[in-house]
């Protein structure tokens, strides 16, 4: 199911996705994290086949997927980065 959903998203609305991935109301999503997540895609693989295929799509894709690395990364060494900032900086406060 997963290869067959890779196939079809390269071949079809991974063309749109450099323009449409930050529009919510677009659904532009790939709709892969579950395979993803699970093992049944592989991100290297993935990420292969869309440069294969090209375009600004494929481009702004592999982006992600690297995005998306990173921030598992990000979380397997820091696990309370997903309730705070991990990156030192300070809150500046503004009276009006």
């Amino acid at each position: 199911a997963g290869r067959k959903l890779v196939t079809s998203w390269l071949h079809g609305p991974m063309a749109g996705y450099e323009d449409g991935h930050d529009d919510l109301a677009g659904d532009a999503t790939s709709r892969l994290s579950p395979h993803l997540h699970f093992g049944t895609v592989s991100a290297a693989e993935l990420a292969n086949r869309a440069r294969e295929k090209g375009g600004p799509g494929g481009e702004a894709f592999v982006r992600q997927l690297a995005w998306r690395d990173f921030h598992h990364q990000v979380l397997a060494a820091r696990h309370d980065a997903s309730w705070s900032d991990y990156r030192p900086r300070q809150d500046r406060w503004r009276s009006d």
